[in-house]
C-alpha cells in the first residue's frame, strides 16, 4: 500500500488509515514547501549571478568576436611574458589595420563590415593583453602551469590551465 492509499471498511475511513492518511498529507505539504523554499533560493541565487555576470548582448557578441580572433592564433606564442609597451605598439598597428577595414567598408564601399568586426575585436585583445600583462585583471588572471609544448621542439610552453602559450624563457630546460 502506498502512502496515499487507504481502505474502506463499512463506508468509513478507520481513524488509523486517517491519520496515516493526513500525516502523509502533511509530510508532503512540508515537503513541497521545503522544495519550493529550495527552488525560489535558487531563484534568487540565479537572480544575484545575473546581476553579477550579466553583460549586454552587444559585450557579450563582442566578446564571442575577441575570442574567434584570439583562438585563430592560437599557434602564435602567448603575451603573458610580452613587455606592455610591445603590446601598445602592434595595439596600434592593429588599429591602423582597423582604419584601413573601415575605409573599405564604408568610404570605397569595398571592403566587408566582418573585416571591421575583426580588427576591432584584434585592437581590444591587445588592450586585453596590455591590461593581463599589466596585472590589471585581478583574479580573473590564471596561475599558469606551463608544460613545454611539444609540438615547437620545446621552445614554447602552454599553460595546462588556460591553454596560453608562452616562449619558453631562456635558461630554462625545455
Amino acid at each position: 500500500m502506498t502512502t496515499l492509499e487507504f481502505t474502506i471498511k463499512d463506508g468509513f475511513v478507520p481513524v488509523a488509515e486517517m491519520r496515516r492518511l493526513v500525516d502523509a498529507y502533511e509530510f508532503l505539504q512540508r515537503d513541497h514547501v521545503r522544495a519550493w523554499d529550495r527552488v525560489e533560493a535558487a531563484e534568487a541565487d540565479v537572480q544575484r549571478l545575473r546581476k553579477l555576470f550579466d553583460l549586454r548582448p552587444e559585450v557579450r557578441a563582442f566578446a564571442r568576436l575577441m575570442e574567434q580572433q584570439l583562438r585563430a592564433n592560437d599557434h602564435k606564442p602567448g603575451w603573458k611574458d610580452d613587455n606592455p609597451m610591445a603590446l601598445l605598439d602592434r595595439a596600434d598597428e592593429e588599429l591602423n589595420e582597423l582604419h584601413v577595414a573601415l575605409i573599405h567598408a564604408f568610404v570605397d564601399m569595398k571592403g566587408n563590415r566582418e573585416r571591421v568586426g575583426r580588427e576591432a575585436a584584434d585592437v581590444a585583445n591587445f588592450a586585453l593583453m596590455i591590461a593581463d600583462v599589466c596585472g590589471c585583471l585581478g583574479e580573473t588572471a590564471c596561475s599558469h602551469d606551463w608544460k613545454v609544448w611539444p609540438e615547437t621542439d620545446g621552445q614554447e610552453q602552454k599553460c595546462m590551465k588556460c591553454g596560453a602559450y608562452r616562449r619558453t624563457p631562456k635558461g630554462e630546460k625545455a
